[in-house]
């Protein structure tokens, strides 16, 4: 049982015991994965040292899935095998937040660094990640250095365990490197970027602007990406540098987009896809606009990673297929664009890929950077190509346009010529036609004093037909008057019909239609008139109409609609005299007599031709009631009688009543709007608000009439119970 014991602890001793990575001098940069060890720190609340008590677990070894949003530790044990003390940078990896311990055999010494650390606050100074300072002893003291160091992320982002010990020199030249390739490539982009704001003020063409903010973007998310822009400018503002790249991402998006559209001329050249593109602008600008707005406040950078994840395949499939069918088209000018984008679309396909499969908070693709840049080179290439092919053809057109010009010289020399012959003939002809005319210019000198005696006539005729037409005016404009103050004045409208709008289009000025209200013991009485004719006549009609109306209903008190309908016919009869002089002036109208209740409204309806429309939004119940076939005055039908038909309605109903004006409006066809019409538009509008009720309704008889003269008089009346 003790020989048990003991190898039990000899195997938790093992099992516990700490790998030591050996720094050679042979190699300028050494990986520490193998020897990396780490523990998640479920309540974020361990700190040094008890931390070094936590049971550790060799970063290889580990099964569960990295968390972002938690905390976790690494360790590492490193020992120089250099004959002197050294001094080397360790490269933790990618975190927004990191404490570095270094425990030494008489010390420990703290340090911060991490992507959210200012550069004031780090050691290295070079990059956006987690780089440390360490020195090494020398081997001849053997003395093993420990690193403990806790990661904290806020961006929702997994963090990167690289750990990588670098010698000074190899991180210098690294950064070195890195500092000459994106010098490189931002000279170049600038270039490029000046270039084409230069030839957009010369050339006033958006095309060239969109593509300088293309390249500009690019190359913005490439200073933010790489850490140039935090160690040049934003030293003391990490934050903001990682707010800017994915912005610059969207934004250059947004620019290629519409240069894609602009350049190929999609609208015309492939329309399926200039829609598709329009689409997908819609969508990033709305990304763009909610990371501007988000990112700074939430700073959930993996969310952002996500949607431009999700939206890079159909991005890639879309610029692809744009570009494929301008080459399969063969459209001019946009070859050499289209193969720029065909190999950007299949780096960023790539890169796709290797995000969704390999994802972490430092991916990058020099490849595709390269591709960038071979992008600006060829947009340039591309927009003097196109230049040259519009002066190529500017030159073919304008020599095609001398040959034109001279063979109609030789067309005009040979008719000259020819024309010259029968001049000298027609001289010849003219010359011994001198003669009569000089006679006849005698006659028509006798004749031109007469035209202007007739003209000093029709002058004065002019004179006074203006100054009748000017009394005619006045006077039609003052019987307007007089007819808008017989109609009901908004203030009753309102308290008669609360909710309510009126279309009132006379044709001529005054009009044939007028509607009558009054309120007379709690109930309302409405009707709608349409007389014949229209202008001065109808109008006439009018007046007589609103006389009789008041006679029958506020003087005799007579209350139901078919007979207050068949007294107003018996009064137009006499007082028309239409017996003696047989005239058959008459009248179409709707009238209702209504009574609102709290729940319900009670209606009594009687129509002369004309009919009465309802729809209830809430319960979508529709239907019509049908005036009768017989007008007023004149000679009509004895044997048809009007009927009064009553119904009680929901509250909220809305009723429509008015005159034939609209349904009899004629088209440039010479087409009627018809009442079938007229009604399946006042139901398709019924569900909108009354004032969008109304303009529905304005706006659909303003097209169908596409500029015809207005017909009738027009009156339509609606309301809700």
């Amino acid at each position: 049982m003790l020989t048990i014991g003991w190898l039990l602890t000899f195997i938790c001793i093992k099992a516990n015991a700490q790998q030591i990575q050996y720094i050679s001098p042979s190699q300028q940069a050494s990986e520490l994965s193998l020897s990396l060890e780490i523990y998640k720190d479920t309540s974020a609340k361990l700190t040094y040292p008890a931390v070094k008590n936590a049971p550790f677990q060799l970063y290889k070894q580990t099964t569960h899935t990295i968390n972002p949003n938690a905390v976790y530790w690494g360790r590492l044990a490193v020992q120089s095998k250099y004959t002197a003390d050294q001094q080397f940078v360790l490269y933790l990896g990618t975190a927004n937040y990191c404490e570095a311990y270094i425990e030494t055999v008489d010390s420990v010494y703290k340090e911060f660094t991490g992507r959210l650390v200012p550069l004031s606050q780090r050691k290295v100074k070079e990059g956006r990640n987690a780089p440390i300072l360490l020195s090494l002893p020398q081997a001849s003291q053997n003395q093993p250095i420990t690193i403990y160091f806790r990661f904290q992320n806020v961006d929702n982002r997994p963090f990167g365990f690289n750990t990588t010990i670098y010698t000074e020199e190899a991180w210098q030249t690294l950064f070195m490197s890195r500092d000459l390739a994106q010098g490189i490539f931002n000279a170049l982009m600038g270039t490029l970027v000046l270039y084409l704001l230069s030839l957009s003020i010369l050339l006033k063409q958006r095309d060239y602007i969109y593509a300088a903010f293309y390249l500009f973007f690019i190359a913005l998310y490439y200073l933010s990406s790489k850490g140039v822009l935090l160690e040049q400018l934003l030293q003391k503002h990490p934050k903001i540098n990682e707010l800017i790249w994915p912005n610059a991402l969207v934004f250059s998006i947004l620019s290629l987009i519409l240069l894609t559209r602009s350049f190929l001329n999609t609208h015309q050249n492939l329309r399926f896809w200039h829609r598709a593109l329009t689409v997908l602008f819609i969508i990033y600008a709305v990304v763009g606009c909610s990371t501007l707005v988000s990112l700074p406040i939430w700073f959930n950078v993996r969310l952002f990673d996500n949607t431009m994840l999700v939206l890079g395949i159909p991005t890639v499939v879309i610029i692809l297929s744009t570009s494929i069918l301008t080459l399969y088209k063969k459209i001019k000018k946009a070859t050499l664009f289209a193969w720029s984008n065909i190999q950007l679309a299949v780096l960023f396909f790539l890169f796709i890929l290797d995000v969704a499969f390999n994802y972490s908070s430092n991916n990058s693709s020099i490849l595709l950077q390269l591709g960038y840049a071979t992008q600006g080179i060829m947009f340039t290439i591309a927009f003097a190509q196109r230049m040259r092919i519009i002066e190529k053809e500017k030159r073919a057109l304008q020599s095609q346009k001398m040959q034109l010009i001279a063979k109609q010289n030789e067309l005009l020399e040979q008719k000259v010529e020819a024309r010259s012959e029968e001049l000298q003939t027609i001289n010849h002809k003219i010359l011994t036609q001198n003669e009569v005319i000089e006679k006849k210019n005698a006659a028509l000198a006798q004749l031109q004093e007469e035209v202007e005696a007739q003209r000093d006539t029709i002058e004065y005729h002019n004179r006074t037909l203006n100054h009748r037409n000017t009394l005619i005016t006045q006077s039609i404009r003052a019987a307007q008057n007089i007819q808008q103050a017989i109609l009901p004045n908004q203030r009753k409208l309102d308290y008669l019909l609360k909710e309510h709008f009126i279309i009132y289009r006379p044709k001529d000025v005054v009009s044939g239609d007028f509607y009558w209200l009054n309120e007379i013991e709690g109930y309302t009485y409405l009707a709608t008139v349409d007389c014949t004719g229209h202008g001065v006549p109808g109008a006439l009609m009018s007046m007589i109409g609103n006389i009789l109306l008041d006679k029958i209903i506020r003087v005799k008190k007579v209350t139901d609609p078919a007979q207050i309908i068949q007294q107003l016919h018996d009064e137009i009869y006499i007082t028309l005299r239409q017996e003696e002089t047989q005239n058959n002036y008459g009248m179409d109208m709707s009238l209702l007599i209504f009574k609102r209740f709290e729940t319900h409204c009670n209606i009594r309806f009687c129509g002369a031709r004309h009919s009465l429309h309802y729809y209830n939004p809430h319960t979508q119940e529709k239907g019509t009631f049908k005036g009768d076939r017989k007008s007023l005055g004149g000679l009509q039908n004895n044997d048809i009688c009007f009927n009064t038909q009553e119904v009680d309605l929901s509250s909220g109903t809305f009723i429509y009543i008015g005159s034939d004006g609209m349904e009899d409006q004629n088209n440039s066809k010479r087409r009627r709007f018809s009442s079938q019409r007229v009604i399946q538009t006042l139901m398709e509008a019924a569900t909108l608000p009354l004032n969008q009720q109304k303009e529905t309704l304005e706006k659909t008889l303003e097209n169908f009439m596409e500029g015809v003269v207005q017909r009738d008089d027009i009156l339509i009346i609606c309301f809700q119970v």
